[in-house]
């Protein structure tokens, strides 16, 4: 199984290039039917994008669902730790175009096209994404097994979102 993310234009958008906000982008979701044991079918696939800091972190979950309505779905918040107790905050940070999005399968793969667009209150940073699929009994299929890294893909990426990685590593690291 294996994620890709593009900009709406069709480039592919590489851990090295950035995600812009407020322009919609694509992530293209692969899932070989061979992932699941016999009688099971794609339940849920969920892509989330995590960003850690020592003052606060954001949690992002685009999600379609193939069993329960409604079947496309976003989360998004954000815990504030500079007060010294958590303070959270449920925010929309991803606009999920259902109307774009879709699904589809053929003898051997289950496809899912996510289409939406990371809003302008978005907080910039280094966002580590991951991609997590159950199967219709909600049994986790793992993208972690070592077939993952031998094929040469990593199962887990780090993407710059909201500026380019010089200036969001600068920020972080160095500001």
């Amino acid at each position: 199984a294996r994620f890709d993310l593009y900009y709406y234009n069709g480039s592919e958008i590489t851990p090295d290039r950035w995600v812009p906000l407020g322009d919609p982008i694509i992530i293209n979701v692969t899932v070989p039917k061979s992932l699941f044991e016999e009688n099971c079918t794609l339940g849920r696939v969920e892509i989330r994008f995590e960003l850690w800091t020592p003052n606060f972190t954001v949690f992002i979950q685009v999600v379609y669902d193939a069993i329960y309505e409604p079947h496309w779905s976003t989360y998004s918040s954000i815990t504030n730790y500079t007060s010294g107790m958590p303070e959270y905050y449920n925010w929309i940070l991803f606009f999920l175009n259902v109307t774009e999005s879709n699904y589809f399968e053929d003898d051997q793969t289950y496809y899912v096209k996510f289409v939406g667009e990371f809003n302008t209150s978005t907080p910039i940073g280094l966002y580590t994404v991951c991609m997590d699929i159950r199967d219709n009994a909600g049994n986790h299929i793992s993208n972690w097994g070592l077939s993952s890294w031998i094929a040469g893909y990593e199962p887990c990426r780090t993407y710059p979102i909201g500026a380019p990685r010089e200036e969001v590593e600068y920020h972080y690291f160095r500001g």
